[in-house]
C-alpha cells in the first residue's frame, strides 16, 4: 500500500518501485496495462487502485484518439488480442474521462458496433491497433464556468447531477465541504437548476427546441453553523 496524490501519473508508481518497464509492468483491472503518463485519478474505482505486477507487457499495444472541446487527445495502453470492443470502449472511456454510453469506436472510419467482437477479429496478427473514440449523442450541454466553456453530452433522461459532476471533474475541480456548485439554465431569467432534476426539464425552461443547452456553473461558499 503506498499513499500518492491523485494527480500522479503511472509513471510516479513505476519510480517509487524501482519497477523497470523493459522487463515488467503494472496490469489494471487484470486486462490491461496502462502508459506510464496515465493519470491516476482516471484508474480510480474509489480510494484505492490495486495493480497487478507482471512479467514482461500484454501483446497488442492499442492508441485511441479523440476530440474533446476541439482538442485532440490521444491514450495508448497493452491489451491481449482476445480483448472485446465492448471492454476496449470502456477502458478507452475511463482513461479518457467521458460517459462510455454516449461513445463508440470506430477503425479507419468504420464503426465498430459490434460489442461481442474481439481484436483477433479485426487483425489477428496485429501488435498495434489505432482506434478514435467518437461522440454519438445529438444533444449536449455548453457548460460556462468562469469564462470557460466546455461541451458535455447528454441526452434527455441524463439527470443534472450526471452533468454537474462531468462538469467538475472536466474543470479539474476538487469537490470541497465549504462549497457547493450550482448550475443554472441560461434563459430569459438564468433559472436555477435542481440536481435532480433531468436535461428534459432543462428543455422545458426554453421556448424553443435545444439540442445544444447553455448552462452556468457557479461556487458558492457554505456557511457553517456555529
Amino acid at each position: 500500500h503506498q499513499q500518492l496524490l491523485v494527480y500522479a501519473t503511472l509513471d510516479t508508481v513505476y519510480k517509487t518501485n524501482s519497477i523497470d518497464d523493459e522487463y515488467q509492468h503494472l496490469l489494471c483491472a487484470n486486462d490491461f496495462v496502462p502508459s506510464r503518463v496515465t493519470k491516476l485519478s482516471t484508474l480510480q474505482e474509489n480510494s484505492t487502485i490495486r495493480f497487478t505486477l507482471i512479467n514482461g507487457n500484454l501483446p497488442v499495444a492499442v492508441q485511441v484518439f479523440t476530440i474533446l472541446n476541439d482538442e485532440e487527445y490521444s491514450i495508448e495502453f497493452h491489451c491481449k488480442h482476445e480483448i472485446t470492443i465492448e471492454r476496449l470502449r470502456q477502458i478507452a472511456c475511463k482513461l479518457l474521462n467521458v460517459k462510455s454510453e454516449f461513445y463508440q469506436l470506430t477503425i479507419d472510419d468504420v464503426i465498430l458496433d459490434d460489442n461481442e467482437m474481439s481484436l483477433d477479429a479485426i487483425d489477428p496478427d496485429s501488435t498495434n491497433i489505432q482506434l478514435h473514440l467518437v461522440c454519438k449523442a445529438v444533444m449536449n450541454s455548453l457548460i460556462t464556468y468562469e469564462n470557460k466553456t466546455i461541451t458535455l453530452p447528454c441526452n434527455k433522461e441524463t439527470l443534472v447531477s450526471s452533468v454537474l459532476d462531468q462538469a467538475c471533474s472536466s474543470f479539474c475541480i476538487t469537490r470541497e465541504e465549504t462549497c457547493v456548485y450550482t448550475l443554472y439554465a441560461l434563459d430569459a431569467d438564468q433559472t436555477q437548476i435542481d440536481s435532480a432534476m433531468t436535461v428534459n426539464d432543462i428543455c422545458g425552461l426554453f421556448p424553443e427546441k435545444q439540442t445544444k443547452i447553455p448552462l452556468l456553473m457557479k461556487k458558492n461558499r457554505v456557511l457553517k453553523k456555529h
